[in-house]
């Protein structure tokens, strides 16, 4: 991965019982479907090391159609 193709991210604390999917879902607005999960979970992979556990603030991609709305700031 180049630094042209990191995708726009947002920091995210991994709290008990969550898990990579639910958390990509969650911060993508539940707009998510089965071919871009695939693609999140790669970029995520690639954007941190290892599994995240609880306590452990990870990188979550965000897709390009959202980052309007949730990156407004």
């Amino acid at each position: 991965m180049t630094l042209k193709e990191r995708p726009k991210t947002l920091p995210h604390l991994f709290m008990p019982g969550e898990t990579v999917s639910a958390v990509i879902k969650k911060m993508n607005k539940y707009d998510v479907t089965g071919e871009e999960m695939q693609v999140l979970l790669a970029q995520f992979k690639d954007i941190n090391p290892g599994i995240p556990r609880p306590g452990v603030r990870a990188l979550i991609p965000i897709l390009t159609r959202h980052q309007t709305e949730i990156f407004k700031d």
